[in-house]
């Protein structure tokens, strides 16, 4: 959708962008990719007068030297500003250069001159160009151009005439004493705080710098080095000691384990016997058990009470009498 006609502007404006604006192109449009110089000065002087917008409508585009900022939609407004309008601006101030006000009498023929006029221009103030080896600058795109000419760029690999005529830098294209941004790990601010206290630099004491602690504490106990190397490995004979009666009684240990396994194997070999203290086999004898009936019939065989007392009491207590041979 075409805006309101400025009588003095015969080029429209474009809306239906979805925010209500209207702008130099209509919605869709985009710049050319990677022309070169000369097709983009073109443009840069003559516009699209013959473009068809999306409908199939023809939309005319105004010269893009003539594009207004302000009307351009932020997708295109950075590529205006970076990749076309740099070496056109660097072109257009030839002292040659001069655009005629009547629109009727910018002629093919008249683009073509002003485009020599402006590269020889840029043959004055960007020389370095032309001498970059294996370059060939009439190859370039257009944003190839633009890099080449940024103030940056021949402050860096232009001749010492091209700097020469360098203008003044100004806060577009001064270089930045330091990052702008804060190095990583800079301490913020505390919560709640505005400012960040900076610390109070203390002066050292020569003594602080050295990192030998125990040649530190020799020098302060006036040479007592002795006495450091004891309080330091004072312990090392208590340590050996104290192995040494662990490694005796491990071997004790031992050595009891040992003979504890013998007796073990005698015992089993000689079926159980056991011996006393001189030596001698002990013998075990297992006593029949005593019924009821023997005892009640003891008077006959002559066994006395007491006798059958002490033998019910062995029989119920199950007592083993042990001789020794």
């Amino acid at each position: 959708m075409k805006g309101d006609q400025d009588p003095q502007d015969p080029y429209p404006l474009y809306g239906n962008h979805g925010d209500g604006r209207m702008y130099d192109v209509p919605p869709g449009w985009a710049f050319p990719i990677k022309p070169s110089r000369k097709s983009a000065f073109n443009l840069w002087m003559l516009g699209q007068a013959n473009y068809e917008g999306e409908s199939g409508e023809k939309q005319p585009i105004r010269p893009f030297r003539g594009f207004n900022t302000k009307r351009l939609p932020k997708n295109l407004l950075a590529k205006f500003k970076l990749e076309w309008r740099p070496v056109f601006l660097l072109m257009e101030q030839a002292p040659l250069f001069v655009v005629p006000e009547d629109r009727t009498q910018i002629s093919t023929e008249k683009v073509e001159e002003l485009y020599h006029i402006g590269t020889e221009h840029l043959k004055t103030v960007v020389s370095y160009i032309w001498q970059l080896p294996r370059s060939v600058p009439e190859k370039w795109s257009i944003g190839e151009w633009c890099k080449r000419v940024k103030f940056s760029a021949i402050r860096r690999d232009g001749t010492p005439q091209d700097i020469a005529q360098l203008g003044p830098a100004t806060h577009r294209n001064r270089a930045h004493s330091q990052s702008r941004r804060p190095p990583r790990g800079r301490r913020s601010a505390p919560q709640g705080s505005g400012t960040i206290r900076p610390s109070v630099p203390q002066e050292e004491d020569p003594e602080d710098v050295v990192v030998d602690r125990p040649a530190r504490r020799r020098r302060m106990n006036n040479g007592a080095q002795d006495d450091d190397f004891g309080s330091a490995f004072g312990s090392v004979t208590e340590t050996e000691q104290i192995r040494n009666a662990e490694h005796s009684n491990l071997e004790s240990s031992r050595a009891q384990a040992r003979v504890d396994a013998q007796d073990g194997t005698n015992q089993r070999l000689h079926g159980n016997r056991r011996a006393d203290e001189d030596g001698n086999p002990i013998h075990t004898v297992h006593q029949a058990p005593v019924t009821l009936a023997q005892v009640n019939n003891a008077g006959d065989g002559g066994t006395n009470d007491a006798d059958l007392q002490g033998c019910f009491s062995l029989v119920n207590c199950g007592v083993l009498f042990v001789i020794v041979v």
